[in-house]
């Protein structure tokens, strides 16, 4: 959905192609909401459903999608302070790789649970993709957990000699722009990812 429907969305209705009319109902909490954190990961079930007449003139759904959304609000204070929610927060992250130590980069659920349990279980709050975006799986269970995600876009070119000879070439800007706009389309949506990194080194 593009910003201007986005926007026309959030006053009620919206056309666009062959939608002609989109309803947003349906508040929680009658404007109440529990905010997402690390450390109390409040998710709702956001629903959406595509209407349209059937041989009867009824409004039906024809497509219904679900996924689980969380509320938060990220700030820097002028002191330099970074605040979840208006709480100071302390980041004490890792670098992961999507790594299994058996199964190398093919790398489970189960395997994924079990990074961010002993990271939780040592008291760390915090993950940086290194040094690419993580499977989608990944993600869903950061917000589910509680675990906060610096999502970092693939365009490392360390190694290359001389260094920066890639990022000083007008020529490779279209593959950069797209890895990084890729990759925030597909995770703006987690309440996990608090910061994006352009690329390691």
């Amino acid at each position: 959905i593009t910003p201007s429907a986005a926007a026309a969305a959030a006053h009620g209705t919206a056309t666009h192609n062959r939608i002609q009319k989109c309803t947003i109902s349906g508040l929680v909490n009658h404007g109440h909401v529990s905010t997402w954190s690390a450390e109390a990961p409040q998710l709702y079930t956001l629903v959406l459903s595509l209407m349209g007449e059937s041989a009867d003139s009824d409004e039906k759904p024809m497509q219904v999608e679900a996924c689980r959304v969380g509320f938060r609000s990220l700030d820097i204070t002028p002191d330099g302070i970074f605040t979840v929610n208006d709480k100071r927060i302390m980041i004490c992250g890792v670098n992961r790789h999507e790594h299994d130590p058996d199964t190398g980069k093919v790398v489970s659920v189960e395997s994924m649970i079990r990074d961010i349990q002993i990271l939780k279980q040592n008291n760390f709050n915090a993950i940086r993709t290194s040094h690419y975006p993580n499977a989608s799986e990944f993600y869903h269970l950061c917000d589910y957990f509680g675990i906060y995600v610096c999502d970092e876009a693939n365009i490392e070119t360390h190694g290359m000699k001389p260094m920066g000879k890639l990022s000083h070439d007008a020529g490779w800007k279209e593959a950069y722009v797209s890895r990084v706009v890729r990759m925030c389309q597909r995770d703006r949506n987690h309440p996990s990812i608090v910061f994006w990194s352009i690329g390691n080194e």
